[in-house]
């Protein structure tokens, strides 16, 4: 029998003042190819790729409706990338998540270390993921605005907001540790939603950049598909 697999993968916040620019090999989220894929692919049925999900949304002081809004909009956004990705938003759960109740969720919890923003968890049987969660830590400040895919609407953030964690961003890149995307960590890969840093008031990974569209395309081929459309934030 095939031994079940566990991973962890972690966002980092940058605590450098303002984001940090990008190297000259990807100078922005349009031309930057770049991505790396892990071996483990969610199953297919005709063709489609269906994930469930469920969100606890308890603790950051906010309403369910702000948290769903955000995530689902961070969902939407893979899917438009590639037609065979189809996330299903399955409610609310009120539940910690844990690796082996079968159940896809995203929650805020008190347990990450303080330099962690997210954790992604997966559980697989050979090379076909079974599972994915996702931890938000929960002492850090969100804000829940979401932003269209479209240029010019995911700036970074102005104000007030500029001192929290956009969570559609967030989210994004946490999905796509869920499709098999690996985290990347270079300064040169900085534009992309998949770079493993985010520093407060960055909104720019709510769109994807080419090298996650790219990769989202290479983990699951979509014959046919149109030229992808890559947004400036």
């Amino acid at each position: 029998m095939r031994r079940l697999l566990l991973s962890v993968v972690v966002l980092a916040v940058a605590l450098a003042g303002g984001a940090v620019r990008a190297a000259p090999a990807c100078p922005s989220a349009r031309t930057c190819d770049a991505f790396k894929l892990s071996s483990q692919r969610w199953a297919a049925t005709k063709g489609v790729v269906t994930i469930p999900y469920q969100v606890n949304w308890l603790g950051p002081g906010s309403m369910p409706g702000d948290v769903t809004r955000a995530i689902i909009a961070a969902a939407d956004a893979w899917e438009a990338a590639n037609p065979r990705i189809r996330f299903k938003f399955e409610g609310t759960s009120y539940d910690v998540p844990q690796l082996g109740n079968n159940r896809n969720e995203i929650a805020f919890v008190p347990t990450l270390e303080p330099g962690v923003i997210a954790q992604a968890n997966h559980r697989a049987k050979g090379s076909v993921r079974l599972e994915s969660d996702t931890l938000l830590n929960l002492a850090k400040p969100w804000s829940f605005d979401p932003c269209a895919q479209q240029n010019g609407s995911c700036a970074d953030a102005e104000g007030p907001a500029l001192r929290l964690l956009d969570l559609q961003s967030v989210v994004a890149q946490q999905l796509g540790n869920w499709l098999g995307l690996h985290t990347l960590s270079s300064d040169a890969t900085r534009e992309l939603t998949m770079n493993g840093t985010i520093t407060y008031g960055e909104r720019r990974k709510a769109t994807l950049g080419l090298g996650d569209v790219k990769g989202v395309r290479a983990a699951y081929p979509c014959g046919g598909c149109s030229s992808p459309r890559i947004f400036t934030p």
